[in-house]
């Protein structure tokens, strides 16, 4: 009985959005009635299984926030079912879009509380991919959930929904690495889901795992090139063209954003015009997936690079756009967001600031990375200070450089600790670099 526009208009949607659920308090909504007949659970199940696919129409935008409250009416009036948990994890995502972060995290959270006293059954994945992706990390450490993603992997596979449970395991594999796991110990989790893809037939989802399997071996020294993702996991010109003839847009996406991770981490940029303008046509787009800001960080430090090395002001005029996106999001009180934001008002300073300015600047995000131990920040942090004090302290730089070296080699990025040794010994004219002193005093 519940009407349903195909194609909402955004006014309709913002009504919809003003309507009275988020006044309710926290009791109220975990509280509703329990579900009256069997009609109202197969209209949840409908809304359940419809949403995705309403995420994936990008040329309708406002169909997902149109069924999302329509699912979020029924399950408030209706009753509680782990259905209803999947309702109130999309609601997050709808808000955290409308850049509503309170809420959004509110919903995510309200939605995974909920399941305490009931049986998820086959929406536990659905539900762990909505609230972990667009919610939790708005006010929670990235860090800390990761491992939930494998509770979605083991339960989309009990339950027999392989692709939801592959997409947990690419959110694991993607997560864990943006929170610093030891790359060796990644590289042999995501070498497992590349081959359960595979037996599984799962052409889609191994398209996504590759170039990260790919660039996990590269960071370790153990591709053909450190920018380009071809190696023992993939060819990047093969996977590449079969994303083109298949309008993968998914998979080119993914690539592009672990290229330019690569691009940042080993200082070697490619077709340089053309990542500008990849960069520039979106870079006012912010989706609420929590690489979203992830990636804005690395666009910008790429930025930084390309300014230092042909001093061009459109350069530098894009990665403090960049920056100050990312600003916002520290100060709407995303924590993930927060250093990352440093890191790159770091990098300003760098270019024109004195000794201690660059010292001081640097460190604020560098203790922020220290207390929530995350390697590969960490030693980035350090790898770009001491290219900063090349300036004015060479031997401040050389002892930055070589706490880099050990933070890398500790993360298992043997590929870095060989870039840094040969860089430092042309910088240092062939001095060796041993890694068992430790940075200055800061």
């Amino acid at each position: 009985g519940e009407e349903i526009q195909t194609n909402p208009s955004t006014m309709t949607v913002s009504f919809e959005m003003s309507r009275e659920i988020r006044q309710k308090t926290n009791q109220q909504l975990l509280t509703p009635p329990t579900v009256i007949n069997q009609s109202t659970e197969e209209l949840l199940n409908l809304f359940f299984i419809t949403i995705f696919s309403a995420y994936l129409l990008d040329e309708k935008p406002d169909l997902l926030p149109h069924l999302t409250l329509r699912y979020m009416k029924v399950a408030v009036e209706y009753g509680w079912t782990a259905q209803s948990a999947m309702a109130y994890a999309t609601f997050g995502l709808i808000l955290a879009q409308r850049t509503e972060y309170d809420d959004a995290y509110r919903f995510g959270r309200l939605a995974l509380d909920g399941l305490a006293d009931i049986e998820a059954g086959d929406c536990i994945s659905g539900i762990i991919l909505s609230t972990h992706n667009f919610s939790l990390h708005l006010r929670e450490p990235l860090k800390r959930f990761s491992d939930n993603y494998l509770q979605g992997f083991n339960e989309g596979l009990k339950n027999g929904d392989v692709y939801l449970a592959l997409m947990c395991g690419g959110e694991h594999i993607s997560s864990s690495f943006h929170s610093g796991m030891y790359l060796r110990e990644i590289e042999h989790r995501m070498a497992t889901f590349c081959s359960q893809a595979n037996e599984l037939n799962q052409q889609t989802m191994l398209s996504l795992f590759l170039p990260y399997w790919q660039m996990i071996l590269n960071i370790q020294g153990e591709g053909e090139k450190t920018t380009t993702l071809t190696g023992k996991a993939m060819s990047e010109s093969d996977v590449w063209a079969e994303a083109e003839r298949t309008n993968n847009r998914k998979c080119m996406q993914v690539m592009r954003f672990l290229k330019l991770i690569l691009f940042c981490l080993f200082d070697e940029h490619q077709d340089e015009d053309k990542l500008f303008q990849s960069i520039e046509s979106r870079s006012t787009i912010i989706r609420e997936h929590y690489t979203s800001f992830i990636e804005k960080f690395y666009e910008a430090l790429m930025l930084y690079n390309l300014y230092r090395k042909h001093q061009d002001e459109k350069y530098h005029e894009l990665a403090l756009k960049l920056s100050s996106i990312l600003m916002k999001h520290a100060e709407s009180g995303n924590i993930n967001c927060a250093p990352l934001a440093d890191f790159l008002v770091a990098e300003e300073i760098a270019i024109s600031g004195t000794k201690c300015e660059i010292l001081g600047a640097y460190n604020k995000c560098l203790r922020a990375f220290r207390e929530a131990n995350i390697l590969h920040y960490q030693a980035l942090v350090n790898e770009r200070v001491g290219l900063a004090m090349l300036r004015q302290d060479t031997e401040a730089a050389k002892e930055f450089l070589i706490e880099a070296i050990s933070l890398y080699d500790q993360w298992g990025a043997q590929g870095k600790v060989t870039q840094l040794h040969e860089k430092c010994g042309v910088m240092f004219n062939g001095d060796t670099m041993s890694t068992d002193s430790t940075p200055p005093s800061q």
